[in-house]
């Protein structure tokens, strides 16, 4: 078996005597780079993504793709909007703009003109197909554009869960598709991410029952493996201050960036499509929520909590969300026809990649699972995750920096069998 380490740098943003402190880290089968907010910077970064016009004559710019949340099959479409921006010196005439869901591209009409430094925002009422893993993105194909590199906006990977489970949640997505620039946190010890949640305001008018709220934290020190925080549910306040509280309990926080830590919240907040919020206190700053900066869809919904103060907006998108079901978890819905979580494994995409590409799996029931990665010869030359999931649908990434080009195959082991396709990795 080939084992392989790969070395990844923190970037900890952390300014002292006005020098940036790195630090290099061994990590198997993982890549990544993060950095750390500090926390006197946490309210003042803009939360708006800052717009710079060019001196080039010709440059639109795709900005803030949003597909929001929840994709869920209960819904027959989304309204998905980007926003066109014109860079360059001269007005545009017919700007071109398309929307993509796993490459196959429609035209995002009309293409109108934008004249230097305005803005359009453009929509596509999306169908919702059948429940899987999409990847989504929005661009621009100015024949005369001089800077290529803004031109498309990235959903990212985007989950549509069956119509009787719904993820709400608020960030970009931008795990799934850059995971080479992303943030943790710097949340003191008592305090910490306190985010909203408006599934009435978010499109859902049944009642429904809480399942789990899952968030993603990046560990620091990296060798060492879990911290400490505590869960608080509240009731809904008001759009800037949450209600009384509900409950509170502290919990273990074991797993880490590329995966979710999950935290059961079925004793509560049941039968309700109600406002809630959830507040994750700090007792252990080792573990640390992560998320990307600068907010791009999450205005109303990401504050920082402190015990004893109302809440203080922050300007970070933060990775965290809430499933819930329309029926209590565990229970099956009486004459039920939905489509239920099956096992598969679904073809990596990009394919062929270079240098990395993500892998979705689903999974009918929890348990461990291990996805690998094989060469022709059949020598293990990867394990990607090797852990507890809950049902459903997970993305995984996979960097190949490190091999030669040619065909590899990547393999799912759960609840005792074996799935396995074809990749190919292209430099």
């Amino acid at each position: 078996m080939l084992k392989k380490t790969v070395w990844i740098l923190l970037s900890f943003v952390l300014i002292f005597g006005g020098q940036v402190w790195g630090k290099a880290v061994s990590v198997d089968q993982t890549t990544i780079a993060y950095k750390a907010i500090p926390y006197n910077l946490l309210g003042q970064a803009s939360s708006k993504i800052v717009i710079n016009p060019t001196d080039a004559d010709h440059d639109v710019s795709a900005q803030k793709f949003h597909v929001p949340m929840p994709t869920s099959a209960y819904f027959t479409e989304k309204t998905c909007t980007v926003e066109i921006h014109n860079l360059g010196l001269q007005d545009e005439g017919g700007v071109e703009s398309w929307f993509a869901v796993d490459g196959a591209a429609v035209q995002l009409l009309p293409w109108d003109g934008i004249l230097s430094g305005g803005m359009q925002e453009r929509e596509h009422i999306w169908t919702i197909p059948a429940p899987g893993s999409y990847f989504m993105q929005a661009y621009t194909t100015l024949p005369t554009d001089e800077d290529s590199d803004n031109d498309t906006s990235k959903a990212g990977w985007v989950e549509v869960t069956d119509a009787n489970t719904f993820e709400f949640g608020y960030d970009n997505r931008q795990y799934s598709w850059d995971f080479t620039n992303l943030s943790y946190l710097n949340f003191p010890l008592t305090t910490g991410a306190m985010i909203r949640f408006t599934p009435a305001a978010d499109g859902v008018t049944i009642p429904l029952y809480a399942h789990y709220i899952r968030a993603m934290f990046a560990y620091d020190p990296p060798e060492v493996g879990e911290g400490v925080v505590k869960v608080h549910l509240y009731n809904a306040g008001t759009p800037t201050q949450p209600g009384a509280e509900i409950a509170n309990w502290e919990a273990w926080v074991s797993t880490f960036f590329p995966e979710w830590q999950v935290f059961d919240i079925s004793s509560y907040l049941q039968n309700t499509n109600g406002e809630f919020w959830v507040w994750l206190e700090v007792l252990d700053t080792s573990a640390r929520i992560m998320g990307s900066s600068p907010m791009v869809h999450g205005e109303g919904h990401f504050f920082e909590g402190q015990t004893g103060f109302p809440p203080t907006t922050i300007v970070f998108d933060l990775f965290a969300r809430a499933i819930f079901g329309d029926v209590p978890l565990g229970v099956e819905k009486p004459g039920s026809v939905s489509q239920p979580n099956v096992f598969a494994l679904h073809q990596n995409a990009p394919n062929p990649f270079n240098p990395s590409t993500s892998i979705t799996f689903m999974l009918e029931k929890a348990g461990m699972a291990k996805v690998s990665v094989f060469d022709p010869m059949g020598r293990q030359v990867a394990v990607l995750t090797d852990q507890s999931y809950i049902p459903g649908l997970h993305t995984i990434n996979f960097d190949a920096s490190s091999l030669s080009s040619g065909v590899y195959f990547y393999r799912l082991e759960a609840n005792g069998r074996t799935v396995q396709k074809k990749m190919l990795f292209l430099k």
